[in-house]
């Protein structure tokens, strides 16, 4: 199978990376199954041989043996819900800011979906054991059970390390102990719980774990939320978003480090230490994203994106709402050509690939491994084999950033959910088989390289991973640092740490002069000892901060000497390295400084600010760390004088993480800092400002220039802030807006301003902008209709692209408008581009006021092409001439009508008799000739129903 650049991607809009043309091989063992050439599969366990039943996840620990998580609980009524199949509690999901709402929202529901539902059946861990060496499994034991509270989601992650197995199950992050080694858990812990907020959508639940070079344990959740103290007392509350969190290995230290991903599935570390995850798409037309990790940033995601599309009906909207996360283009790679739209606040991704991400993982390093040295593999499940592959790609460095530099595929035709390199060389995949629910089907499969079975590496890295670390001799651990498995480094690499190996660690970065990876092993065990307090490591971190080392190697030593305790030695350290040449360089230094909250840093962070010009997204993120740490709200808040616009989008950016009311000072300024201001204070809804936003609906309705153009989004944030608001004077406001003459003004924003007058003595309980959950009290404006009353008849035009919405407006609140002229409905009656139900009501009011000539008017109506429109004329003709109507019944009747039309000319025959029996009876005996019916006595009699016509 080859595949060409075109297939496997969807869309890059970075500077292109290569996109290498795969050649794939059948495999002989799965049909339709492709793997590289130089490469041979082999099962090593399925369902008929070892139970292997819908496998979300796996690890393999030191002996070799393949943990895996599985799934019995996926699908209708058996434990984990989706959003989309219970619609009726959406509100209340969206509404839930803990687990404790949440199951409160399950008894809510429990005459629906009774407590038995979530608890019958339980997720599972089995171990699989291949005991004589054949690369199959020969046994398997369940390793632990008992995931099946009311609140557990998708055991969907699991991560073993000397013993210790951490796994996903949310509410919680479980680890786990075999301590007596039988193949069945003996102790379970949970280090901390909090998570699942909501429902959300199925699988957007915790997921992978993975150790970082900095010796804590990396961990993915997706936009199922979280709201949890740790056991230091830090309260995160992220209930509507996914995030990357980090954790010393005994659960201490809790730390939310990247938010804003709707459902990142794991996360990776290159050999430099770069922190990858991939984050799905939404369906909205979006694609998913390889993203770059950086502490503090927000990659924009919030569930409400999905309320707007998805569940946009029970939100409160009768259309396809606009929707900030596809309209500012906040799921797309950064380029030239939609910079302007992005949000400063959002991180960009490195690239849109796939559409299913699900398991992560990197390649260790030896050529003996399967795959490409120094790339990513991702599974890219679609439910169906014939969909879905696993992805491979590589990254670098790109000014404070990263760029994605070539991708391919790795293999396909296979339904994987997770990835994973196994000690022995080769690579292990769970495979779903297929399908979005828990079925009795699965296996595991591995991948190995031609020709490794004896390979010398394999072989040193197979006895190495089941050594104690912790005994070995000094020199071993010193030559590890530099073995060609990053895995082995870094558990050399942890001994020496764990030991405090201070002067080894050291000794070895000027050993390895010319061996960036070796030493960054050095750098890394520094870190982790000096950020446990030890003054020696933190000494030798300042000394290496000041030599001339290549730029990741610098870059480190910033990211560590963030971490060490306070000293006026590392602050300047940090300060010679945040002016270093290199962006990257002065990105790790700008965080570690905030996260020191070095105050005397602040005039550098500005400048360096302003250098930048908002070019390189990651590094303006990065000094936007520094200085929320260096200065307080009020000294961020005075850079809305500074001449550099650059300077005040990285302030308001900043003032969001106060949630300041002082951004309202940067409104006003460029478009794009105007447009920036606004987007802080509606989307955070920070109410004391929120008037600001709201008073600049004139403006944009007066507006005649170009140059105050404002954005559909910013259009609606603004008539969102009126509404919210209220008020006489935001009534009158959005009515001018409606009927503005401004070219500039979004025709579809025109209508949600009508929509929102109609709503606004009773405000949906979802923001109508954003999609969240944020109830309104109900008013009773007393000056409502009378302003409807002095406004609408300047408005009622049909050349106003909201007409149709005005109309039914009139139609809702039915204020008196005796003043609109009749010509000006009738315009709106004849135009067919307009909605009928608009048009018949332009009709009816047009009746309160008509011209001579309304009884001939009316006739043409009735020929009119939608029957809404014609049965308006004809009940109104007959109203006012009911003797006269005759032939007008009788000519909607026909045939060749609309079947609605002449249903409605058949009701009207029946009211006719109360006004003129003998007339009504005449007509019947014609209409029943017309459609060859016998007549009958009366038109109320069940054969006077209009039947079809016996003609053919």
């Amino acid at each position: 199978m080859k595949y060409a650049a075109t297939t496997i991607f969807s869309i890059c809009l970075t500077i292109t990376p290569s996109f290498a043309e795969t050649e794939l091989v059948p495999s002989e063992v799965v049909p339709g199954l492709g793997i590289l050439p130089d490469t041979t599969l082999q099962i090593f366990a399925d369902q008929k041989s070892q139970g292997v039943t819908s496998p979300t996840a796996l690890t393999i620990d030191e002996k070799g043996r393949v943990l895996i998580t599985e799934t019995w609980r996926f699908g209708e009524n058996l434990g984990i819900d989706d959003n989309r199949r219970r619609t009726h509690w959406l509100l209340d999901d969206i509404a839930s800011q803990t687990t404790d709402d949440r199951l409160a929202m399950y008894k809510k529901w429990h005459h629906k979906h009774p407590p038995e539902t979530y608890t019958t059946h339980t997720e599972k861990i089995r171990m699989l054991v291949d005991e004589n060496g054949d690369g199959v499994a020969d046994k398997h034991t369940i390793f632990a059970e008992g995931f099946n509270k009311t609140l557990d989601g998708t055991a969907a992650g699991i991560y073993s390390y000397n013993g210790d197995v951490y796994v996903a199950c949310i509410p919680n992050i479980w680890l786990l102990n075999d301590k007596n080694d039988d193949g069945v858990a003996d102790s379970r812990k949970s280090l901390q719980d909090g998570f699942g907020v909501r429902v959300s959508l199925s699988g957007h639940d915790l997921n992978g774990f993975t150790y970082g070079p900095d010796g804590r344990i990396y961990a993915t959740i997706g936009d199922r939320g979280f709201n949890f103290t740790t056991k230091e007392g830090k309260h995160y509350a992220y209930p509507d978003q996914g995030a990357i969190l980090r954790f010393e290995p005994d659960g201490s230290n809790i730390e939310v480090i990247h938010t804003g991903l709707r459902n990142p599935k794991e996360i990776a570390f290159d050999q430099f230490g770069n922190p990858i995850t991939v984050d799905n798409n939404s369906d909205q037309g979006d694609q998913a994203r390889i993203v770059y990790i950086m502490e503090g940033a927000d990659s924009g995601w919030r569930m409400e994106h999905q309320v707007m599309y998805t569940f946009n009906r029970q939100a409160g909207f009768t259309s396809l709402p606009t929707n900030r996360w596809m309209l500012e283009k906040m799921w797309q790679p950064r380029t030239e050509k939609n910079k302007h739209l992005l949000p400063a606040y959002v991180l960009p991704p490195l690239m849109n690939l796939s559409n299913g991400p699900s398991g992560l993982t990197y390649h260790p390093g030896p050529a003996s491994y399967p795959g490409k040295q120094g790339n990513f593999l991702f599974c890219d499940y679609k439910g169906a084999p014939s969909k879905s592959l696993i992805h491979s790609f590589a990254v670098t460095n790109e000014g404070a950033g990263m760029r994605v530099t070539e991708n391919s595929v790795f293999n396909d035709g296979v339904a994987a959910t997770d990835v994973e390199y196994g000690y022995d060389g080769k690579v292990y995949v769970t495979d779903f088989i297929k399908g979005w629910a828990s079925k009795a089907q699965g296996r595991v499969y591995s991948i190995s390289k031609n020709g490794s079975k004896n390979d010398a590496t394999i072989q040193s890295v197979k006895d190495l991973v089941t050594k104690d670390f912790s005994k070995l001799s000094d020199a071993k651990l010193l030559a590890l640092l530099q073995h060609a498995d990053m895995r082995i480094r870094l558990r050399a690499q942890f001994a020496l740490a764990d030991a405090k190996k201070t002067t080894l660690l050291d000794n070895s970065i000027g050993k390895n002069q010319g061996k960036v990876i070796a030493q960054l092993h050095g750098i890394w065990g520094l870190g982790i000892i000096a950020r446990k307090g030890d003054a020696t490591a933190t000494a030798r971190l300042l000394h290496h901060a000041s030599q001339d080392h290549p730029v990741e190697l610098k870059a480190r030593i910033a990211q560590c000497l963030g971490e060490v305790s306070s000293s006026e030695k590392v602050d300047a350290a940090l300060m010679h390295l945040l002016v270093d040449s290199s962006p990257r360089v002065q990105s790790f230094a700008a965080t570690s400084l905030g996260r020191r909250g070095h105050k005397a840093a602040f005039e550098t962070f500005v400048s360096l600010i302003a250098k930048n010009n908002d070019q390189d997204a990651f590094l303006r993120h990065a000094l936007i760390m520094g200085l929320l740490g260096a200065a307080d709200e009020n000294q961020i808040a005075q850079l809305s004088d500074h001449d550099s616009p650059a300077v005040q989008l990285a302030a308001i950016v900043a003032l969001r993480r106060h949630r300041s009311p002082q951004i309202a000072k940067f409104i006003g300024k460029s478009r794009q800092v105007s447009r920036e201001a606004i987007r802080a204070i509606h989307d955070l809804q920070i109410e004391s400002a929120l008037h600001k936003v709201a008073d600049l609906l004139p403006q944009l309705t007066n507006s005649t220039s170009k140059a105050d153009a404002f954005t559909p989004m910013t259009q609606r944030r603004i008539i969102n802030s009126a509404f919210r608001i209220g008020g006489d004077k935001n009534i009158h406001a959005l009515l001018a807006y409606i009927g503005s003459k401004n070219s500039q003004i979004d025709a579809k924003q025109r209508r949600e301003a009508v929509r929102l007058i109609s709503l606004w003595n009773t405000p949906p309980q979802v923001d109508q902008a954003l999609g969240r959950w944020s109830p309104m009290p109900k008013r009773n404006n007393p000056n409502l209709i009378k302003i409807l009353q002095q406004d609408l008849p300047k408005l009622i035009d049909v050349s106003n692209p909201a007409v149709a919405e005005l109309i039914a407006l009139i139609s809702h609140f039915k204020p008196h408008l005796n003043s609109i002229p009749a010509e000006k409905l009738l315009a709106i009656t004849r135009d067919p581009k307009i909605n009928s139900a608009a048009r018949a009501e332009a009709l009816r009011s047009a009746a309160v006021n008509p011209p001579v000539n309304f009884d001939s008017l009316l006739k043409e109506f009735v020929a009119d092409k939608q029957p809404e429109v014609a049965a308006t004329a004809l009940r109104l003709h007959l109203e006012r001439h009911p003797e006269a109507s005759y032939s007008l019944l009788i000519q909607a009747s026909a045939a060749d009508r609309p079947a609605a039309l002449r249903q409605t000319a058949w009701s009207l025959t029946a009211d006719l008799k109360k006004i003129d029996s003998s007339l009504a009876e005449r007509l019947n005996h014609e209409l029943a000739k017309l459609l060859q019916l016998k007549p009958t006595n009366t038109p109320h009699s069940k054969s006077s129903t209009p039947q079809k016509s016996t003609r053919r």
